[in-house]
């Protein structure tokens, strides 16, 4: 799989949150790793990479596009939920190496942003932050699966995807 080049984004730019009626919910991580901030960068703006750092009940992970790397490029995994399996296309929509990524991920009737901020602490540690801002489903059912199921199984998987990131990149 060729790779290309990761586009910057221009100072002040920001991606607009996903297209939705209702309110933005957004959820944050981090973990601190000792590593430097461009090795952590290298590894997350490779999608290849992302079937390492997955949650278990994030199967059948493939990269869709010709390259794996760089603005554009795109995965493609199945969510197995409690009550059903969601197809879910993840896109890398920016880079600024080597501090910042942020991808789509669409699927499960949501669309999510996520943001990938790594922050130099100092001897040679990085805080990585995964913030994720999504529109809950619509109606009084999204609302409420939202508040008791949605945030609790996604935190636990960001959780998890930074727990797993630090085990392969220190």
């Amino acid at each position: 799989m060729g790779d290309k080049e990761p586009v910057p984004l221009s100072p002040g730019r920001r991606v607009a949150p996903p297209v939705a009626r209702g309110r933005l919910v957004t959820l944050e991580v981090n973990v601190t790793i000792r590593q430097e901030a461009r090795t952590i960068f290298a590894f997350l703006a490779d999608q290849r990479n992302r079937r390492l750092i997955l949650p278990a009940d994030w199967t059948d992970f493939r990269v869709i596009t010709p390259y794996s790397r760089g603005v554009g490029a795109r995965a493609l995994f199945i969510l197995r939920l409690p009550w059903r399996n969601a197809p879910v296309t993840v896109e890398m929509l920016a880079l600024e190496e080597p501090v910042r990524l942020v991808e789509r991920a669409v699927g499960a009737q949501m669309a999510f942003d996520i943001l990938w901020s790594l922050e130099p602490v100092g001897g040679g540690m990085t805080r990585v932050t995964l913030r994720s801002s999504y529109v809950p489903a619509g109606g009084v059912l999204g609302l409420l699966l939202d508040r008791l199921v949605t945030r609790r199984l996604l935190r636990r998987d960001y959780r998890q995807e930074l727990v797993r990131l630090k085990r392969e990149v220190e």
